[in-house]
């Protein structure tokens, strides 16, 4: 299992809103694992039943099909980029 993984399992058996919530809590490291020792793992990784690949693009021509992004620190803020920012929002006007 991942660390993700175990972050996604102890926000949902705590009800946390965020993982770092559990540092309120009095838990260490044997009391992880007592929670976690029973927590089904495997619905956090779905499995895949097939793969459906079509003939011609089912998105509309001119729709741009591949978005990278990345995030940015610009003074303690984290600001997410596109790469084709530009393609998405100014060529329509």
């Amino acid at each position: 299992m991942t660390e993700p993984e175990v972050e996604s399992a102890l926000v949902e058996i705590l009800e946390l809103d965020q993982i770092a919530d559990i540092l309120d809590r009095d838990i260490n490291a044997a009391g992880i694992v007592e929670i976690l020792i029973y927590y089904n793992f495997a619905r956090l990784r779905p499995e895949e039943l097939a793969i459906i690949r079509f003939e011609e693009s089912i998105i509309p021509a001119g729709v741009d099909i591949l978005l990278t992004e990345a995030e940015v620190d610009q003074s303690q803020a984290f600001l997410p980029v596109a790469d084709n920012y530009y393609s998405l929002f100014l060529e329509k006007e």
